[in-house]
């Protein structure tokens, strides 16, 4: 039952950290989400995650702000104007 537990926590405590949520911290997010202070969810995160939480929320801003510069890039590129090959 206490990996079930855990399981949840972990699954519960990922869901703010993966939101790019810097107003809670992750010994906020820990004490919400049941676990005994940051160090046992970081313990534990990274036991089953295979990361920090730290290090997830620092990966889930680099893909957010990536998807941010390509859906802006994907808005520009049809404004290009596009050469058109005649036959040879």
């Amino acid at each position: 039952m206490g990996s079930w537990l855990n399981e949840v926590r972990l699954s519960h405590a990922r869901k703010p950290i993966s939101q790019d949520n810097p107003a809670l911290s992750l010994a906020e997010i820990a004490a919400v989400s049941g676990f005994f202070d940051q160090s046992h969810l970081t313990q534990l995160f990274q036991r089953f995650f295979g990361t920090t939480p730290s290090h997830f929320r620092s990966q889930q801003e680099h893909w957010a702000n990536k998807s941010l510069r390509q859906e802006s890039l994907l808005r520009w590129l049809p404004t290009l104007p596009l050469k058109v090959r005649g036959p040879r």
